[in-house]
């Protein structure tokens, strides 16, 4: 079979039938202003988004440290909040755990020992981002294999 345009997909363009076709090619899509012209007025109820605009101060002019760089973008309300997620996280893992663990072990005084004691809290929370953003920004080699 002969192609009568180099850009046809292979399989694609044979597939379609005769009759279609010659319809397929000279289809017309319509013009921007076409399409514009078909979409109804609003009503009188329509009030548009208002979109403030930008501020013309920059906000990370005072800054001088990395921690205050840091705090605009992760307020301590947004730490304490990851820090109570994830120990609500916690409880429902330990729970799951130690019936795992009673389970397995005889002795009921050992699965208490594995327990997570300790909460999490907003420092340490803001302390694992800012590794993960370090280590975005300054990848350090594979650690050599012996």
């Amino acid at each position: 079979m002969t192609r009568q345009n180099e850009f046809e997909t292979p399989g694609v363009s044979d597939a379609l039938p005769k009759a279609v076709k010659p319809l397929a090619k000279r289809a017309k899509k319509p013009s921007t202003n076409e399409i514009l012209a078909k979409i109804p007025a609003p009503d009188e109820q329509f009030q548009p988004l208002h979109i403030p605009e930008k501020p013309t101060q920059s906000k990370t002019k005072g800054l001088t440290t990395p921690i205050e760089y840091f705090q605009l973008f992760m307020s301590p309300e947004w730490l304490d909040q990851f820090a109570d997620w994830t120990n609500r996280n916690a409880i429902i893992k330990r729970s799951q755990r130690d019936n795992e663990f009673i389970k397995i072990f005889t002795n009921p005084e050992d699965h208490k020992q594995r327990n997570w004691v300790y909460n999490t809290w907003r420092e340490e929370i803001g302390c694992f981002i800012g590794c993960q953003l370090l280590m975005g920004v300054d990848p350090k080699g594979k650690t050599p294999s012996n």
